[in-house]
């Protein structure tokens, strides 16, 4: 509660509020991370998931511990039999994973642990805090990051604020969360860190891929459109108009929740976009549910709110601002201009160059979910048209976001850009065969697509965390072998399809094709 105060009320009243803080701290309560058994080879902290009696170690296959320092908490600590000592060292490099340790201790608390040290190649989150994670607001928590690269252990402990995340995916037993790093316990400064080699940020998002069944669509979609992005002369170059994820295996209370994606977050430092200085420069829009208005079919009054018909306001802050005037006069501008109108002006609210990477990228991987939902429309700057940017992408290569599978014969569109292939406005049919032909002589080839998931395959079965998600979570009955199989297949069909429909483009009648959306 004190640190939503605080956003609210701003740093003039921090005085009041450290001491509002101070002398009620004692009644905030969450996991006591003090108490937690410490059990470290060189500097990597191995994670405990107690439920099971199992332990996760952190390493790089190439680099294994030979020469591990042991740091530890505990006591009487065994290791294949052998006791060892805060200081000792160990042999561990002829460990990889899938091979297994037991190794048995006393705790602080003089409780008695035992089970088998099993090692991941992926980085290991653990958080501590109260069981009961909200939607929001966000409550405090410890945050641990260790990875093991290049022969040395790292490790990041921060507090942090935590809170649940998602629409359709808070209902599933496996949770996202929203994770902003602290510079103290009760989140009055923020924490700028880079994670994994991502961006320095204090917001980080934990994906869960509760309903994808490769556990990988939302990141490798990303990483493609991160591709044609940078690979198109669109002279609006916002700074990272995509994100950059990294497979971790998380523990929530010693508590194994299984496999995640660390993933960074769009917002206006990722992208760049001009600070608001009250002359309305940059802007950042995402549409968060299906609505006729997010479809740009019917539209309805603004409100006063962050939120209009299924519209969130990311930029400018709507605590500052409440600025709906430029998307909805977007919107009114493709329900009712006159055709002569919409062909003089829809370029100056619309790049044609991300226009024409937008449709095919949503296309390629058969994106439903990412045609009035699930996007972000930013502005650069006063003056700008406004940059189209895709999030949430786990609906994707032949699943529906509830899991359901799709046939790969499904067209894309929306109402703007029906309006646009109607009338060919801007030679948009050639300039989207000319892209598409270019694309697939790279990084929409077959073959280069499958080379993306093999590579995240082989990252996770390498890891062993797979097995552990299916384990985590029996219930999504994960078979990787096989959902590579449907994707595969699902691919190939997919780009037979698109090369028939992009080579005929002038010939589809757009006025009456069906919209392919919810």
């Amino acid at each position: 509660m004190f640190y939503l105060v605080y956003r609210k009320i701003g740093p003039g009243f921090l005085i009041i509020l450290n001491f509002l803080l101070q002398s009620c701290y004692k009644e905030i309560e969450f996991y006591s991370y003090s108490a937690v058994p410490v059990l470290k080879f060189n500097n990597t902290q191995i994670a405990i998931d107690k439920p099971s009696g199992r332990f996760l170690l952190s390493f790089d296959q190439q680099s294994m511990y030979e020469d591990a320092v042991i740091y530890a908490n505990v006591r009487s600590l065994h290791i294949e039999g052998d006791e060892y000592f805060e200081g000792n060292r160990i042999d561990l490099s002829g460990y990889r994973t899938g091979d297994s340790v037991w190794i048995s201790f006393y705790t602080p608390d003089n409780e008695y642990m035992e089970g088998y040290l099993h090692f991941t190649t992926l980085p290991v989150v653990r958080l501590f805090c109260d069981d009961n994670i909200p939607d929001e607001p966000k409550i405090p928590c410890d945050f641990i990051l260790t990875y093991h690269s290049n022969g040395k252990g790292y490790s990041l402990e921060s507090k942090a604020g935590i809170e649940q995340r998602g629409r359709a995916s808070g209902s599933y037993p496996k949770k996202s969360y929203a994770i902003e790093l602290w510079e103290d316990q009760y989140g009055v400064h923020t924490r700028d860190e880079s994670l994994l080699g991502m961006r320095s940020d204090d917001d980080w998002i934990l994906d869960a891929m509760y309903v994808d069944k490769s556990r990988m669509r939302n990141k490798i979609s990303m990483e493609i459109w991160r591709d044609i992005y940078a690979r198109s002369e669109n002279p609006l170059s916002l700074g990272k108009a995509y994100t950059e994820s990294h497979f971790v295996e998380v523990f929530l209370n010693m508590e194994y929740i299984g496999l995640y994606c660390l993933t960074e977050r769009i917002d206006r430092k990722q992208l760049e976009v001009e600070v608001y200085d009250y002359t309305f420069r940059g802007l950042l829009y995402k549409s968060e549910i299906w609505t006729s208005t997010t479809k740009f079919i019917d539209l309805a009054d603004t409100t006063k709110s962050c939120y209009w018909d299924g519209w969130e306001q990311k930029y400018p802050d709507p605590e500052t601002l409440n600025y709906w005037r430029p998307i909805y006069d977007f919107t009114s501008f493709v329900i009712n201009a006159d055709e002569q109108e919409f062909e003089a002006e829809v370029y100056n609210y619309l790049d044609p160059v991300n226009l024409t990477d937008y449709f095919i990228f949503v296309n390629l991987c058969q994106a439903f979910d990412n045609m009035g939902t699930n996007m972000f429309y930013a502005r650069y700057s006063t003056g700008d048209p406004f940059i189209i940017l895709p999030w949430d992408l786990d609906a994707t290569w032949g699943q529906s976001w509830d899991a359901t599978l799709l046939k790969p014969v499904y067209w894309l569109d929306n109402k703007y850009y029906r309006r646009i292939f109607t009338d060919d406005i801007g030679n948009i049919q050639k300039r989207i065969l000319d892209r598409w032909v270019f694309l697939r002589q790279g990084i929409c080839r077959g073959d280069d697509l499958k080379r993306r998931f093999i590579m995240n395959f082989r990252q996770l079965e390498r890891s062993g965390a797979i097995i552990r998600e299916a384990n985590r979570w029996p219930e999504t009955n994960l078979d990787l072998h096989a959902e590579m199989d449907y994707i595969f297949d699902w691919i190939d069909n997919r780009l037979l399809y698109l090369d028939n429909q992009i080579s005929s483009l002038k010939l589809l009648d757009w006025e009456n094709m069906p919209f392919a959306t919810r």
